[in-house]
């Protein structure tokens, strides 16, 4: 009887595991642009095997069953717009795991790459509007889930590009530096990137430009730091490169940066750049440019290219010392030709050893003048 009652618990536990969410519908064959799934008795990891935890999401593919060739979550909409879709979390590990399914808010992170928001921070914008019909998943290994969304444009919501993702995260545990157990959240997820109609506006702006120049022994090849700030100040995603040039009075000795490209510059977002040109000359001004171009990431708006600059001063040390030590040279000469025949302390040196005081008779009576 006993043994009968734990058959049954048991059955009742693996179909539990494998049933997962009600709502999440789990995918045996997810397509020839997804990873293959497993038998159901790979999940059980053999003696000594390592752990591996591994998963993707994607938007979801057809409603055949077929693969998902969409790269991101993309849509254009006027305000009020409901956009029913769905997305695919896929285990490519070799252990069941759970994952907590949101959408947060996109930023520009450092050097202006693509970035999402930490877990925790306050949603605001685009990953507030989307809402997932379950949070928690749980997908067995080689296998796929796959789940609705909906994502709503508020009525006032403003013209422009709204950047954001959709991630599936999973807790584990591991040890710091210092041994102790922390939890450690692991997640990766899609871009959703969303154009609300309207009108729209491409405008960057270059900030705190500043110039340091660096001498070197070399008076033609020293180098100068660019610092500024770009801010998307216009209200669409825009891919921008800034060309950065220094030169002298004129535009003599003129030198260049290497391109820097900022792909996906977000509507009211601010990068931080600093690059450093070499082989600007020392002719005691440096004048740094910072020309930007930028093309709409949505191919629906001209930009017109932004230049500003500003100066610092580039002394030519080493010339600078070179014509101090001639002058210096050049002075000590003339100290010494002066002193060359002159009256000292009312005697003149004639040169061949003998003193005559001034005023005094030569030997043949005449008076020395």
């Amino acid at each position: 009887m006993h043994t009968r009652f734990r058959l049954l618990l048991s059955a009742l536990v693996l179909t539990v595991v494998w049933s997962g969410p009600v709502s999440a519908q789990e995918t045996d064959d997810p397509g020839p642009d997804s990873p293959t799934t497993a038998p159901e008795d790979d999940f059980i990891l053999e003696e000594g095997e390592e752990r591996v935890h591994s998963w993707a999401l994607t938007p979801a593919g057809t409603a055949e069953g077929g693969g998902s060739n969409r790269p991101t979550l993309s849509y254009t909409g006027d305000p009020g717009t409901v956009i029913e879709d769905a997305v695919t979390i896929f285990n490519l590990g070799n252990e069941i795991l759970t994952f907590r399914l949101y959408a947060t808010d996109a930023v520009n992170g450092p050097e202006g790459r693509f970035s999402l928001l930490p877990a925790g921070d306050p949603v605001v914008d685009v990953g507030s509007w989307v809402e997932i019909a379950q949070e928690l998943v749980t997908v067995a290994p080689g296998r796929s889930a796959t789940v609705p969304i909906t994502i709503t444009i508020p009525d006032g919501a403003a013209p422009g590009d709204h950047s954001g993702g959709v991630l599936a995260s999973n807790e584990a545990f591991t040890t710091n530096a210092d041994g102790a157990a922390v939890i450690v959240e692991r997640r990766t997820g899609t871009r959703l990137l969303l154009r609300v109609n309207g009108p729209l506006r491409s405008e960057l702006s270059v900030q705190d430009l500043s110039v340091d120049y660096d001498t070197s022994i070399n008076p033609f090849g020293g180098s100068a730091q660019v610092d500024f700030v770009i801010e998307n100040r216009g209200n669409v995603r825009l891919d921008a490169t800034a060309d950065v040039t220094v030169a002298g009075p004129l535009g003599i000795g003129r030198s260049s940066a290497p391109p820097l490209e900022f792909p996906d510059l977000l509507p009211g977002q601010s990068v931080t750049v600093s690059t450093v040109v070499d082989g600007v000359p020392a002719l005691m001004v440096a004048t740094a440019e910072v020309r930007l171009d930028a093309v709409d990431a949505g191919d629906a708006v001209t930009f017109t290219p932004v230049t500003r600059s500003a100066s610092a001063f580039a002394p030519p040390i080493t010339l600078l010392l070179l014509a101090l030590l001639a002058f210096f040279g050049w002075m000590a000469r003339r100290s010494y030709r002066r002193h060359d025949g002159a009256v000292v302390d009312g005697v003149i040196d004639v040169g061949r050893g003998v003193e005559i005081p001034v005023g005094a008779a030569a030997d043949d009576g005449e008076l020395v003048r």
